[in-house]
């Protein structure tokens, strides 16, 4: 499985950032099922946050409240996003 993903500290927060598509952010089943998998299975020990790009490279953000606050508050291009493989 390949991904891409960042990690961001802030506050004393570890944010796992899984960047994903703008259909699963939209959908509020699929994203939470993404999240829960996405802490459980792929970024472990992580608070999880989802990041999905719309048609102009807007980021937009879905997960908690308090978290996505955060990222909304940082600069995108500080963030910095990396391919992962898990088998």
């Amino acid at each position: 499985m390949n991904f891409d993903a960042a990690f961001v500290k802030e506050n004393g927060v570890e944010i796992g950032i899984f960047a994903t598509t703008m259909d699963v952010i939209n959908d509020k089943m699929q994203a939470e099922n993404l999240i829960t998998y996405c802490e459980e299975r792929i970024l472990a020990g992580y608070q999880v946050v989802l990041m999905a790009q719309d048609s102009q490279g807007v980021p937009h953000y879905y997960g908690r409240q308090d978290l996505t606050r955060i990222l909304e508050a940082t600069k995108f291009s500080k963030i910095h996003f990396r391919r992962y493989t898990k088998p």
